[in-house]
């Protein structure tokens, strides 16, 4: 999900002058839906949730997910449980998020560029928060 998130902020950044108002505002709502859930994701300082679920699990069910009732797991990013593939990429969502949305909303910018930052010491395996 931080790839395809990723590449949807350069996709914005590179064509978006290219695009037409519909397909832009578009692409901005599916970046915003993927950076605002990196933001929950990132919002305790020294923890990254990397994913929810049990993938295998998780597949083999075949219902709505109002009927679901396997356990519903996450899996943490910690001192513990490094993981500097999955920081590295949500920093780069976060990043790219950044400077998609700078013209449209500073205070959400600041917000992504601090998180980046923040998110980006893991994959240097520091942990440091900046809040």
């Amino acid at each position: 999900m931080a790839w395809t998130t990723t590449m949807i902020g350069w996709s914005v950044l590179e064509f978006g002058n290219k695009m037409g108002y519909p397909d832009l505002r578009h692409s901005l709502d599916a970046l915003r839906w993927g950076t605002d859930y990196f933001l929950k994701a990132t919002s305790v300082p020294d923890r990254i949730v990397a994913q929810v679920a049990d993938p295998v699990l998780d597949h083999d069910c075949w219902e709505r997910p109002e009927d679901m009732d396997t356990p519903r797991n996450s899996y943490l990013l910690n001192a513990s449980h490094p993981g500097s593939e999955v920081a590295g990429e949500i920093a780069a969502a976060l990043a790219v998020g950044a400077l998609a949305f700078r013209k449209i909303s500073p205070s959400y910018t600041k917000l992504l560029l601090n998180r980046a930052i923040q998110a980006s010491w893991w994959e240097c395996g520091l942990i440091f928060s900046f809040f």
